[in-house]
């Protein structure tokens, strides 16, 4: 994942510089956070990796949707390492198996069990997104933006191929956007989990082009609902269970969202139950990596 072509941190930083929104969140997703935040998060990160190896690390994610994963894994990119994300839905004995070659994770304080029970017996660090009592082998997320960061520290480029980002233009551009359309005022909400890599490349790819993202989970699909009316948002990424579950849960179908990407296969019962909760789309685009891939 993003081995060549456009550098994700210098962009951010150029981003960051126009005074751009990165992401829009909060119980409510009433917050906003600025470019700067997310490229200070991941040099800080990448900071603090390089206090605790000397080289290289295998980093996990186990998270729902959150911003912070997404300053993790550059941040780990930065400092060289790898990162791979969990199944946050996998069963306790799956995780055991996954969590072989860890040293680093990323998790939520309510989600602490589940990495302790899956990384017994293993020596491995543990980044905590607060609030959270904090184990002796972890630290708060807000701790580790809070450490001085050393200038000097050689970083590596963290390049993006491009791919989903061409697609993402080419799709905005065939929905036919209102006059006075910018990616600023625009809003995408990435429902689907990012450790899907196609909707981890949609977030990134929105970030790149200055659209601001929205990363819902699907234990707050009602807040979700309210804020496509508060908000907005007008491009979706999603992937089929997650559409079932957003489903059940709308009442009030959103009549602000014209392009949705989907992951999954787009047959006639799909489309009828994305028009239900998305009846004013103008682009239905379906994704996945095979499709990415032949970009």
């Amino acid at each position: 994942m993003f081995n060549d072509g456009v550098d994700v941190i210098d962009t951010i930083q150029s981003n960051a510089k126009a005074g751009r929104i990165a992401f829009v969140g909060g119980e409510r997703y009433d917050e906003t956070l600025a470019s700067i935040r997310l490229y200070d998060a991941a040099r800080a990160i990448a900071n603090y990796i390089a206090c605790l190896f000397p080289e290289n690390v295998s980093a996990f994610v186990f998270s729902e949707n959150r911003w912070e994963v997404v300053a993790f894994y550059l941040g780990v990119r930065l400092f060289g390492g790898s990162v791979k994300f969990l199944d946050y839905t996998a069963s306790e004995e799956k995780l055991q198996q996954d969590f072989r070659g860890c040293e680093l994770v990323l998790c939520a304080g309510k989600d602490l069990m589940n990495v302790f029970r899956g990384t017994v017996e293993k020596n491995v660090k543990i980044i905590v997104i607060p609030p959270a009592r904090i184990p002796y082998n972890a630290i708060s997320f807000d701790e580790v933006l809070q450490i001085r960061i050393n200038r000097g520290l050689s970083l590596h480029n963290v390049c993006y191929s491009e791919k989903t980002s061409r697609l993402l233009r080419a799709t905005l551009q065939s929905t036919g956007p209102a006059q006075g359309w910018t990616p600023q005022n625009s809003l995408c909400a990435v429902i689907a989990p990012l450790n899907q890599r196609v909707h981890f490349d949609v977030a990134i790819s929105c970030i790149l082009l200055g659209i601001p993202v929205l990363l819902a989970t699907v234990h707050n699909l009602d807040g979700f609902m309210r804020s496509t009316r508060n908000h907005g948002i007008d491009i979706v990424s999603i992937d089929e269970p997650t559409l079932l579950k957003l489903q059940t849960k709308c009442d009030t179908p959103s009549l602000t969202v014209t392009t949705v990407l989907f992951e999954g296969q787009l047959t006639a019962d799909m489309k009828d139950k994305l028009y239900e909760v998305f009846p004013r789309i103008r682009t239905l685009r379906e994704v996945n990596e095979e499709f990415l891939a032949k970009l």
